[in-house]
């Protein structure tokens, strides 16, 4: 079993992956947006030490995406994750950055509600729970909406140890696709995470967990897990599109397409998670629709994305 770090231990001079170079300076170029909102909101102190956080980062990825195989482990592996390893950070800040807008913070939940009845005819997020509640369906529902959090880093992790075989296509050895397979997935996911977390701090949505517990869910366990996770590490107007849903269908698309088996347990794990969310109360349908439609949409696009930021850092 070969994995993507004992593959760098070659002496190749070659330029890194230009998915691995994508993926870097996409998440540089969210963390530079957000220092100006940073340095002029109104998060005093915190906002000013977070907006030099932002440039440090910022500077380290740019620096990591022109970088070339040395031989160096450590810096190959912080390369690598440094896009997943920053998402908890990234998420946490939100309300700092939705703050420093101008004006207080405007929720735009009564225009998703809106589209909500336009669509379904009522509130499914307040509604299914009671029309179903059974508490087996609510703790397994419940369970893969808190999958998510190990299926961010999961598949991605097997891929990088080489555990499941990634075939060699077209005289590519499997080695040099396992490493081909992890930095698209990288890529895709730090896209979702940009993507969401911009949509959140321009167009903030509390979602229907701040209306009030769903009539008639079967309290749990599994549920309770779900809630204290939230009530610690919620960000408040993150709902809409789920990015949860996003990241879940990129994730299930991609395992399909170089880990099939992997994939069909993320696949079955995401239609889980998506109807555990709206179950639950956690989002509205309608952010679910729009985060498997983000989720979906990312995938188609970036390889062209991988094309023109990983090729310019190719010809340096």
């Amino acid at each position: 079993m070969e994995s993507i770090i004992e593959g760098r231990a070659a002496p190749a001079k070659a330029a890194p992956p230009a998915s691995a170079t994508a993926a870097a300076r996409v998440t540089a170029g969210y963390l530079l947006l957000g220092i100006p909102l940073l340095v002029l909101g109104r998060g005093g102190p915190a906002g000013l030490a977070m907006s030099a956080v932002h440039g440090a980062l910022a500077v380290v990825l740019l620096a990591l995406a022109r970088r070339r195989p040395h031989g160096s482990r450590l810096a190959g592996v912080l390369a690598d994750w440094l896009p997943l390893l920053l998402v908890p950070i990234l998420y946490w800040e939100l309300p700092m950055l939705m703050e420093a807008l101008p004006g207080p913070v405007r929720y735009h939940d009564p225009l998703i509600t809106a589209w909500e009845e336009a669509l379904f005819r009522g509130q499914p997020a307040l509604e299914w729970a009671g029309t179903w509640p059974f508490p087996l369906l609510s703790e397994l529902l419940h369970a893969c909406y808190v999958s998510y959090y190990a299926l961010i880093y999961i598949p991605p992790l097997l891929l990088y140890l080489g555990v499941g075989g990634v075939p060699g296509i077209g005289g590519t050895a499997p080695a040099a696709r396992r490493a081909e397979a992890f930095h698209d997935t990288v890529l895709a996911l730090a896209l979702c995470f940009v993507l969401c977390f911009a949509i959140f701090v321009a167009f903030p949505v509390e979602g229907p967990r701040y209306l009030g517990v769903p009539e008639g869910v079967p309290e749990g366990p599994v549920r309770g897990l779900v809630l204290a996770i939230l009530e610690r590490g919620s960000s408040r107007g993150a709902a809409f599109p789920s990015s949860h849903v996003a990241v879940i269908v990129a994730q299930a698309l991609l395992a399909l397409r170089h880990q099939p088996r992997v994939g069909r347990w993320v696949l079955v794990l995401a239609l889980g998670l998506g109807a555990g969310a709206v179950y639950g109360g956690f989002h509205y349908a309608v952010d679910v629709l729009a985060g498997a439609a983000l989720g979906v949409l990312i995938v188609l696009v970036a390889p062209m994305l991988e094309r023109r930021l990983g090729s310019r850092v190719s010809r340096a």
